[in-house]
């Protein structure tokens, strides 16, 4: 009986196994007449259909985010990649790019410019195939685009690597700390991307080997320039030999990989029917007893609640680059990592659980959580409660859900609030303390001396 249902509703919803595609073709040319104007048309349309990208990893953000802070995802100095090139408000640096490339090759590096050329001809659809959304310009302005920004980042590199005297003179990308910084975040945002295949194509082809920048040493090279670690406050205990180098796609992949917590597979998963709930904020929790500590270990993201009420979070800076690198970060899950994978969104959806006001950011400074560059408490209230604006989080994938029920089960036990209550209106301070245990004295001695006259007079 079960099984005529099945064939039943399979008849109800047709056949559910795919067919061939040289049979839906067929089916879709039989269709109509010869005549058919239309037909004609949308079977036209369908044979241009070309196929998704496997590899796409670098997209323009999507409106919902953009409209939040267009600033944020726009480079301020230096295009990179296709999606930027050519604006009118970043030209000055255009020339700037010529001047690096004559000095790239005027190193010497081991090929010519024309081999330089061939290889970047031959990884050209390759390259193209990273972009989600359409790229303009032919073949010659794509490849020429990958030549100047790929040998002005690796001519970047080694001019900081080698940090000569006579280059922070001259060069005027080095005479002011905040233009190196301002390009150290253009070339992390999502827009503003070239794989990473380009830029080690074009130091194999410089140095004629594999063997001087192989793995790890390419990505210490890279990681020397963007000074992770000061940028984002990247664990200072973090080795880049756990990092998949074959599996990197761009510069905001590496940022990414290096904030990823020590076990990211270490997921609980709400059923579908479960409430996750969401945790208090900072002051909510202070209240009720939670005291908070300063991680030892400074990973961004591992986060820890024990059950005496201790929740222990590793140390974030919050500066003027803050902002932005969070919101790229935020982006490039969104577009390419599904939802058990949105570590860093996941992180940031906490940490705005926890603030919702500027005295939440007062307590969590107070125990060294945060370290505030910006001022006002207030101005890391309002990054926090704005960054999520337009971002979807799934609550079943959640990263970290066991430590929100942890926490929630220590926010609603009534005890726990009893206790913080009795401490901060009697135990606050030695005086208190003291003037507290005077009262229970006189207390217990009243008791015992009415107990006593009771007994006496009986």
């Amino acid at each position: 009986m079960g099984g005529m249902r099945s064939q039943q509703k399979r008849d109800l919803l047709g056949n559910s196994s795919p067919l061939p595609q040289g049979q839906i073709k067929r089916e879709i040319e039989e269709v109509g007449t010869p005549k058919d104007d239309l037909v004609a048309t949308i079977q036209e349309k369908l044979r241009q259909v070309t196929p998704l990208s496997r590899v796409t990893c670098i997209s323009k953000v999507p409106r919902s985010l953009r409209k939040v802070n267009e600033e944020a995802y726009t480079p301020q100095l230096v295009s990179i990649g296709p999606y930027h090139h050519g604006n009118e408000r970043l030209k000055a640096m255009e020339e700037h790019k010529i001047r690096y490339l004559s000095d790239f090759f005027g190193r010497p590096p081991r090929h010519s410019l024309s081999v330089f050329v061939q290889r970047l001809r031959e990884l050209e659809e390759c390259a193209r195939q990273c972009y989600g959304n359409p790229v303009e310009g032919d073949s010659n302005m794509f490849v020429e685009m990958m030549l100047l920004d790929g040998c002005f980042i690796i001519e970047l590199f080694f001019k900081f690597w080698e940090s000569k005297p006579e280059v922070v003179t001259s060069d005027p990308l080095f005479h002011i700390a905040s233009t190196m910084i301002a390009i150290r975040v253009d070339m992390l945002l999502l827009e503003n991307q070239l794989p990473l295949f380009i830029l080690e194509q074009i130091l194999l082809l410089y140095t004629g080997t594999d063997q001087i920048y192989e793995a790890p040493s390419f990505l210490e090279f890279v990681v020397h320039f963007f000074n992770f670690k000061i940028l984002l406050n990247i664990a200072q205990d973090f080795s880049l030999v756990h990092v998949k180098k074959s599996e990197l796609k761009h510069f905001l992949d590496l940022l990414r990989e290096c904030c990823l917590p020590s076990n990211p597979n270490a997921l609980v998963e709400c059923n579908e029917d479960e409430d996750c709930k969401f945790i208090p904020s900072a002051t909510e929790l202070h209240k009720t007893g939670v005291k908070f500590k300063k991680a030892k270990r400074s990973y961004s993201m591992n986060l820890k609640f024990s059950a005496n009420g201790v929740f222990e979070l590793p140390t974030l800076i919050v500066q003027d680059t803050s902002e932005v690198l969070f919101r790229n970060l935020v982006a490039f899950e969104q577009c390419f990592k599904v939802g058990r994978e949105h570590y860093i969104s996941h992180y940031l959806a906490l940490l705005d659980f926890l603030i919702n006001s500027p005295n939440d950011v007062a307590i969590l400074r107070r125990h060294g959580i945060i370290e505030n560059f910006l001022g006002d408490n207030e101005s890391v209230s309002l990054l926090f409660n704005k960054i999520f604006q337009g971002v979807h989080i799934y609550a079943n994938t959640f990263y970290f859900n066991q430590l929100s029920k942890d926490v929630n089960n220590y926010y609603k036990t009534p005890w726990h609030s009893f206790k913080a209550m009795l401490f901060r209106e009697y135990f606050y301070s030695p005086w208190s303390i003291a003037s507290s245990i005077a009262v229970i004295i006189v207390v217990v001695c009243t008791i015992i001396q009415t107990v006593l006259t009771a007994i006496f007079a009986g």
